[in-house]
């Protein structure tokens, strides 16, 4: 079955500021006016300095979001991130 592949690339910054890398994110598409999660993600992994790579089930969809959620009592960055349509 074809799968999609979304990267994403963390950002973390050290010493004075506390800006790190996403606790846990997801991959959302606009269905209509509703916001879904992509189907079957293989993983959503926050290692830092590096792609986070994951596939997921291929869905046509207008529009893509990543929603992040920051660890307490910090802040969170995403340098970027790209979807693959191959």
């Amino acid at each position: 079955m074809e799968r999609r592949t979304f990267l994403t690339r963390g950002l973390t910054i050290t010493g004075h500021g506390q800006c790190r890398v996403p606790a846990s994110w997801r991959l959302m598409y606009r269905d209509g006016d509703t916001w879904r999660p992509v189907e079957n993600p293989s993983a959503y992994g926050t290692a830092r300095d590096t792609y986070n790579r994951t596939t997921f089930t291929p869905v046509r969809a207008a529009a893509f979001r990543l929603e992040a959620h920051l660890a307490d009592g910090v802040s969170g960055g995403i340098l970027e991130w790209t979807l693959d349509h191959s």
